[in-house]
């Protein structure tokens, strides 16, 4: 980067929160000291709300996010800002920032990617438009930063080059988490001494939220019984409700909703579980290993390059519910085992994945090729 302060321009149209926004929101406060940033979300998203909250200044569309005069709106504001840089998080805000970077004659554009488009978004019509942006972002020569080496894979069988690729692992602060509230468990009347497993995240198919219900079934009928909690929202969220209505698992099973203060939920579970289809590198799986929180998660993505089975989590293959449910057992029985792995996870995540790490390679990828 040029001596004097360069100047970031990020694009973020999440609609929801989730470990898209949470990468965005870090990279922005981390560089303020070091570069002039500014944020496009859409006006009122959560992402904005929290951008604002933490002091970044933004600038609010009032689009619906797949309409293409969003295209003229990042142009107007990149006129005003002047970027070196164009750094477009989702299928969405890469379609319009890498167009809008072209015509805009900005000199660096970045698309970070987060996950693997031709699996972890929900129908074939779907998949095919957003891995067709990444086949525009490359014909336009934008640059890419992936979270996990499975990522920098898929792109690469996308026919990217891997010159054009810089790997950036999530990075999570190092801060513990403490509750004395147990403010959750109260609400629910869940004593202390319960086993409770926690899932924290957006309500799709692709996070496996029916895998964990299976799972639970089938732990109640081995008579071993465990409380769950959910800590999140999303699309398929009716159809989840009915699905542990038909397995009758509501007294075990609570919805929470989506929660901002994500520190409080992860210090009242005693495990957190991913049974994901399909992942990039979840910040969830991050900010519960650096709680020192264990973590049954499925082998998917970025998982299993920061975490090794029964070192520092309990992996599984994907789709395998008896695989869940024996990993939960074990862990409701063995509380040795579960002070093991989170104590091994924590250092390791608090010496390898920090926010300066992250950061320190976001701006190396932006440096490349000004």
């Amino acid at each position: 980067m040029k001596n004097e302060k360069s100047r970031i321009l990020i694009v973020d149209l999440s609609k929801r929160h989730g470990g898209v926004d949470t990468r965005v929101i870090d990279i922005a406060v981390s560089l303020r000291d070091r570069c002039e940033v500014k944020v496009v979300v859409l006006q009122d998203s959560q992402v904005a709300k929290l951008l604002q909250r933490s002091g970044v200044e933004t600038y609010s569309i009032k689009r619906r996010r797949h309409d293409p005069r969003i295209v003229l709106d990042i142009m107007q504001a990149a006129r005003a800002f002047q970027p070196d840089v164009i750094d477009a998080h989702n299928p969405q805000s890469q379609l319009w920032g890498a167009l809008a970077a072209k015509l805009s004659r900005v000199r660096t554009a970045v698309a970070t990617v987060h996950s693997i488009y031709g699996v972890a978004h929900r129908g074939f019509l779907r998949q095919h438009a957003h891995e067709g942006v990444l086949h525009l972002c490359r014909m336009l020569g934008l640059r890419f930063i992936v979270v996990s080496k499975s990522i920098q894979v898929y792109l690469m069988s996308l026919g990217i080059s891997p010159s054009r690729i810089t790997l950036s692992y999530n990075g999570v602060p190092t801060q513990p988490y403490h509750s004395c509230e147990r403010s959750i468990r109260r609400s629910l009347n869940i004593p202390d001494a319960q086993f409770l497993v926690g899932m924290v995240g957006r309500i799709q198919k692709v996070k496996g939220y029916d895998i964990l219900v299976s799972a639970i079934s089938r732990l109640r009928e081995r008579g071993c019984y465990v409380q769950v909690v959910i800590a999140g929202e999303g699309t398929e969220e009716d159809e989840l409700r009915r699905l542990i209505r038909e397995s009758d698992l509501g007294s075990h099973i609570h919805f929470i909703g989506f929660r901002k203060d994500v520190a409080s939920v992860m210090a009242e579970i005693d495990v957190l579980c991913m049974p994901s289809r399909s992942e990039g590198l979840p910040y969830t799986a991050l900010e519960a290993a650096s709680a020192g929180l264990p973590l049954v998660a499925t082998r998917v993505g970025g998982i299993p390059e920061v975490f090794i089975d029964r070192e520092t989590a309990l992996l599984v293959a994907p789709n395998d519910v008896e695989a869940i449910a024996d990993a939960l057992e074990e862990l409701s029985k063995d509380g040795m085992l579960r002070l093991r792995l989170g104590q091994s996870a924590r250092d390791f995540i608090r010496s390898r994945l920090t926010v300066e790490q992250m950061v320190s390679e976001t701006l190396a990828a932006y440096s490349v090729g000004r």
